[in-house]
């Protein structure tokens, strides 16, 4: 009797087959009178997820006489895809422009990793949305999955880390400020010059605001000047320094409130 047979899908799949077939199933026949002959019913086979053939052997002898015997041949796709090079881990994607390229590039290469299938093509897909982290120092986990077209799939995970390294850039410098002791807008005018680190301006490749803070002391009692060290900070704590001169100056004489009176006096 002929048995059953199958067979993994892969590139020698088909060889096991016509194996089967060419073996008849591993059946045979013999015959008292004379020899007998062997025909088949084979519809053939396909070598894809899932294919099989049942095969009926007829075996004849010269007088018409038959017997039969009949099996099937079956390949199947048990085998998830392999990965032959596992997904790369980035640890130093700098925070702005270049982390957004590096995460485009790093998922279009799915992750640097790559993997094949015994029986069909493979896909590889993530889970990852379109952009990367955008914070101080923040990794995120992405999962590739790689599937072939038989539904089989397997997975590996990889990491991809932005940090931010670099400071604000001054694309303006502080000016100098000066100031006149009387004028009664003078505070008015050095909070804003202090607050907007003296007119500088900056940018920055990962954030669009930054912190300002100065060493000025406050005092303008004595009507002199100083010079005023600005330090321009990120969120990530990035930060560049510049300064700038603050004068505050007394142009007005004073104004006497009692004029001097003459005097005079009898000689005695």
């Amino acid at each position: 009797q002929a048995s059953n047979d199958q067979a993994e899908c892969s590139a020698t799949s088909i060889n096991s087959y016509n194996t089967w077939l060419a073996s008849r199933g591993g059946s045979a026949a013999t015959d008292n009178c004379s020899g007998a002959s062997v025909t088949d019913n084979r519809s053939g086979i396909t070598n894809t997820c899932s294919d099989s053939d049942t095969v009926t052997w007829s075996y004849s002898d010269v007088c018409g006489n038959i017997a039969t015997t009949t099996a099937t041949f079956t390949i199947s796709d048990t085998t998830a895809p392999t990965w032959t090079v596992d997904p790369v881990d980035i640890t130093n994607a700098e925070c702005g422009v270049n982390a957004q390229s590096l995460w485009d590039s790093w998922l279009g290469a799915n992750g640097n990793g790559a993997a094949s299938d015994t029986c069909t093509s493979v896909t590889i897909a993530n889970n990852a949305g379109p952009n990367p982290p955008t914070s101080c120092d923040q990794t995120v986990t992405v999962v590739f999955t790689a599937s072939d077209l038989c539904g089989r799939s397997d997975t590996r995970s990889a990491t991809f880390r932005v940090q931010d390294t670099t400071p604000p850039t001054i694309t303006s410098a502080s000016v100098p400020l000066s100031v006149s002791c009387s004028d009664p807008t003078a505070a008015t005018q050095i909070t804003t010059w202090l607050n907007s680190a003296g007119g500088a301006t900056t940018s920055d490749a990962c954030f669009s605001g930054v912190t300002i803070t100065n060493d000025y002391d406050g005092d303008t009692a004595d009507c002199s000047g100083e010079n005023v060290n600005f330090t321009i900070c990120d969120p990530c704590n990035q930060c560049i320094n510049t300064n700038a001169a603050l004068s505050v100056d007394d142009v007005t004489d004073p104004v006497f409130t009692v004029p001097p009176q003459d005097q005079s006096t009898e000689c005695d």
